[in-house]
């Protein structure tokens, strides 16, 4: 059977693979942040301050990057389960027009 949909399926991997890419960006920007925090804090009093404001947005983009990775591989999933079903329901109704047709010759 030929495939239908190439584009909607094109759309649903981009959202995987962006989905991917959301997720390793979180988990390296706690480490990032930690570390631009300790850069710019050097040996400063502030510097404890820096620190904690840098794990704090390194937690929020680790945070953010797990919730776009959900978000990104459901939409991607949800395409690719719409499209599984468009493809049974067709192989169904191929079926049940063939057994049809020879019952009625049958008959």
């Amino acid at each position: 059977m030929e495939t239908k949909y190439k584009v909607l399926r094109l759309v649903a991997t981009l959202y995987k693979i962006l989905a991917w890419i959301f997720l390793v960006a979180g988990i390296l920007g706690l480490p990032g942040a930690v570390i631009y925090g300790v850069v710019m804090g050097g040996q400063t009093e502030t510097m404890a301050w820096w620190v904690m404001t840098g794990l704090g947005v390194g937690v929020g983009s680790m945070l953010a990057g797990v919730i776009l990775y959900v978000l990104f591989m459901g939409m991607g999933q949800f395409i690719y389960v719409f499209l599984d079903i468009e493809d049974n329901t067709r192989k169904t109704y191929l079926l049940l027009e063939t057994k049809s047709a020879i019952v009625e010759q049958e008959v």
